[in-house]
């Protein structure tokens, strides 16, 4: 499939339901990454259920901080690309 980016704003000290829309033409799993993009830290978890027996059978699920990285290559300025 193709990579789906949506945006949400969370404002400090209140929390945000969302409902992920799964990729169109699923066929199995997929996957979520919630990224700080400025502020403070975001604490996210999802929750799971089950209808058994008439019960609504539910769990929550923290969202840890999987601690992945990217590697920035080290850059400079060139200005030579301005010139024509």
């Amino acid at each position: 499939g193709e990579p789906a980016v949506e945006t949400y704003t969370v404002k400090a000290g209140t929390t945000t339901a969302i409902t992920p829309k799964p990729p169109a033409g699923l066929k199995g799993a997929y996957a979520l990454t919630v990224e700080t993009v400025s502020g403070g830290p975001v604490h996210a978890s999802r929750a799971l259920v089950l209808p058994e027996g008439g019960v609504q059978m539910f769990t929550i699920q923290t969202l840890p901080d999987d601690g992945g990285t990217v590697v920035v290559p080290s850059a400079r300025q060139d200005l030579s690309v301005l010139d024509d």
